[in-house]
């Protein structure tokens, strides 16, 4: 475990720089108190052998380059602010880690406690998607928790089918997609080695986002994992990511493609 922390003091705008001494002077100069801090903070959670990284500049690029230093798996920030649900996180430095990191990254809620048993990740046939259903399988295989796969059916897809029927070719075109659907996510599922036990699956339909976050809910899952793609094409997870964690309470983990 690497406990790291970044001094990141903010340019002052231009009318403001006569009152301060060169940036880089004060951050250096925060550090020794920065270190003290974290040392205290190793010693509160019991974890001695613990390895303490402070560093200084723009925290997003500083976390990731401690990332690299260390050859780390998963970034793992916290809450912070006083909105409501992840969404508090919005325009920080874990927004940022989320949308630019090469390693998983995991914000948690702030209240989590004890080892996770309930695991839902959001599926789709992309690389983020593909690759966040691995990741969590591995993890609920080391957790011998629960696993629970979500797809979601777009809505605006049984629309589009039907565009020219009547409500009820149109509920008959959405019962057609979310059978696919099911078919799909059972084929992609095969080869993850878990007991069909501990293996839900799961096809709801609406906006992706949505139900996401309400498919997390309503398994009452302490961990919710979700892929991210490089662009925003093709696979709906590359947007929907950003969607989620601006919406949701859940410790969620965002895996990159």
């Amino acid at each position: 475990v690497v406990l790291a922390h970044v001094v990141d003091i903010p340019t002052p705008p231009g009318f403001l720089r006569s009152l301060f001494t060169a940036i880089d002077q004060v951050q250096a100069s925060a550090v020794p108190g920065a270190e003290a801090r974290l040392a205290e903070v190793r010693d509160k959670l019991g974890l001695p052998q613990a390895t303490l990284d402070v560093r200084t500049g723009r925290a997003f690029k500083a976390l990731s380059a401690a990332c690299a230093a260390h050859d780390a798996g998963l970034l793992v920030i916290g809450p912070h602010g006083d909105r409501t649900g992840l969404g508090r996180l919005l325009g920080s430095t874990a927004e940022r880690a989320v949308r630019e990191a090469s390693v998983p990254v995991l914000i948690t809620a702030g209240g989590e406690a004890g080892r996770p048993k309930r695991i839902v990740v959001a599926v789709d046939d992309s690389p983020g998607g593909r690759h966040a259903l691995r990741w969590a399988a591995d993890l609920a295989r080391s957790l011998e928790a629960e696993l629970i796969a979500v797809n979601v059916v777009d809505a605006l897809l049984a629309g589009a089918v039907g565009l020219a029927g009547s409500a009820r070719e149109r509920e008959k075109a959405l019962d057609e997609l979310r059978h696919a659907s099911e078919q799909w996510l059972q084929e992609a599922t095969m080869g993850l080695g878990l007991p069909a036990g501990p293996l839900r699956l799961v096809v709801r339909s609406g906006h992706p986002a949505d139900e996401v976050v309400n498919a997390a809910r309503e398994a009452n899952a302490d961990v919710l994992v979700i892929g991210r793609n490089a662009s925003t094409a093709p696979g709906i997870y590359s947007s929907v990511a950003d969607l989620v964690i601006r919406a949701t309470t859940k410790a969620t983990v965002v895996v990159p493609a």
